[in-house]
């Protein structure tokens, strides 16, 4: 079915549980296998900056792990997230009526590995990630450029994101948008979903 509707979903802390991929998930593994030395040398700070630059596609997966120091690195550590359950369920009935894309702070070498693994190639059509676009949220080059690769106008689509710093750029552009919390935040000046059932009631109350 053709739609000039579209749904655009955060990958952490949305589609998936954890909200910080790289302090929860990544950094127990990086800050163990990375031989980082020099004088006043701050491990995790250097992660940090050098995950930027993978995420913004300014250098590859293969010269991240090489500036770490990391010879043969495991990419299993990328599958240390967990998929919300009600996300299948809100894609089988959404998709229906809007095309569903994610855009994620993240290395697209990176979520090519892992997101087959989820079966998410299947259920989200694109999967646009910040090193594809050279702008990491909130710059607003991001969602410049996420409607341009969709054919979208701003008004046609609606963001959805856990951080309000990711959405207010969205807002501007003319996008709707939906703060997504799990937790009991309910002061926000956006409006707020807790779970895939009261976002996909929201997405339904504004067609």
């Amino acid at each position: 079915m053709s739609t000039n509707r579209y749904i655009i979903l955060d990958a952490m802390g949305v589609i998936f549980l954890q909200e910080d991929d790289l302090r929860e998930v990544f950094m127990p593994y990086l800050g163990k296998h990375a031989l980082l030395f020099g004088e006043g040398c701050n491990k995790y700070q250097l992660i940090e900056s050098t995950y930027h630059r993978l995420t913004l596609g300014e250098i590859n997966s293969e010269q991240f792990f090489r500036s770490l120091n990391i010879a043969q690195p495991d990419l299993g550590f990328l599958l240390q997230v967990t998929l919300d359950p009600a996300f299948h369920g809100f894609i089988s009935k959404l998709r229906k009526s809007h095309r569903i894309a994610v855009l994620s702070n993240d290395s697209q070498e990176w979520v090519n590995f892992r997101n087959p693994q989820f079966g998410l190639p299947t259920l989200v059509d694109p999967y646009i990630t910040s090193s594809l676009l050279g702008a990491r949220k909130p710059d607003r080059k991001a969602y410049e450029k996420t409607c341009w690769l969709l054919g979208a106008k701003p008004q046609d689509c609606i963001c959805v994101d856990n951080l309000e710093s990711n959405l207010r750029p969205a807002h501007e552009l003319g996008m709707r948008v939906i703060l997504f919390r799990r937790d009991n935040k309910i002061d926000s000046a956006y409006p707020l979903a807790r779970s895939f059932p009261e976002l996909e009631q929201m997405v339904n109350e504004w067609r």
